[in-house]
């Protein structure tokens, strides 16, 4: 069962508890938002790794429309990621964005650092494939 963890005009957080799984829902709205309000909300999400500790993500990215420069990906590694991995995020499954920049800047930010290294993160264009994909991770295991 999900528990909604936050919601705003840009993003909700939900966890499953049962299955250690986060799940990260970006609005359209994102298009307007702007970066400083963007790491507060990312921050808010950082925490839930910390209180939660889930071994699984699941990253809506459909209607993700802020794009995410090299420096911005460098904060997200640093800050979210890191906390991340660190409180046992395995494995990560993202529905990719419908702006193309957006997308591009998500698989390149998954290919370097400690993305690469801690997480297996894989990039779906349906909910459905993505949800198969996390539900055949045993996470008991780890």
């Amino acid at each position: 069962m999900k528990k909604l963890l936050f919601d705003n005009e840009y993003a909700t957080y939900s966890i499953n508890e049962a299955e250690k799984t986060i799940e990260e829902y970006y609005k359209p709205a994102t298009k307007n938002v702007t970066l400083d309000v963007l790491k507060n909300i990312l921050n808010t999400f950082a925490n839930f790794f910390i209180i939660y500790k889930p071994r699984k993500m699941f990253s809506d990215n459909r209607d993700l429309l802020f794009p995410i420069v090299p420096e911005f990906q460098t904060w997200i590694e640093q800050n979210i990621a890191r906390t991340a991995v660190e409180n046992g995020l395995l494995k990560v499954a993202r529905v990719v964005s419908k702006d193309l920049l957006v997308q591009l800047s998500l698989e390149q930010m998954s290919e370097e650092g400690i993305l690469l290294e801690k997480l297996e993160t894989k990039f779906f264009d349906n909910e459905q494939d993505a949800r198969k994909w996390l539900s055949q991770f045993d996470y008991r295991n780890f």
